[in-house]
């Protein structure tokens, strides 16, 4: 019984830094992504990475949209049911967001994978 507390601690101190971490990710991400909007007056392309051996899909409309999803829907992912997954691996700004199902062990990603972010070619009119 006295090796369950410490154990117990353990678990409690690791999941909610997993979380404060998460969260602070996320924050940092949307700081660098709002200047890189600024920076190219929101002018931007994104390509997603998508696959489903079921050929399921999902749009957003900008990068503004996938924030506020990944804020408001992928993130807030039940934690007890779901492995959440956040990574800003686009000069900062956001690549993964998403969760797993517990347990699942087929094409269960929900949320977005983005591979590339970049400011727009702007076309001469010379």
């Amino acid at each position: 019984m006295k090796f369950l507390i410490p154990i117990i601690i353990f678990l409690t101190i690791f999941s909610s830094c997993k979380k404060d971490a998460l969260n602070s990710d996320f924050e940092q991400s949307k700081k660098v992504w709002l200047a890189f909007k600024k920076s190219t007056n929101n002018n931007y392309s994104y390509t997603v990475k998508t696959a489903s051996w079921a050929g399921f899909g999902d749009s957003t409309i900008n990068l503004d949209a996938v924030y506020d999803k990944a804020a408001n829907e992928w993130l807030k992912a039940d934690k007890k049911q779901n492995i959440i997954y956040f990574e800003a691996k686009n000069q900062g700004m956001i690549s993964t967001s998403g969760y797993v199902p517990n347990g699942c062990q087929d094409d269960c990603f929900t949320g977005i994978r983005i591979s590339n972010i970049s400011g727009a070619q702007s076309k001469d009119t010379k």
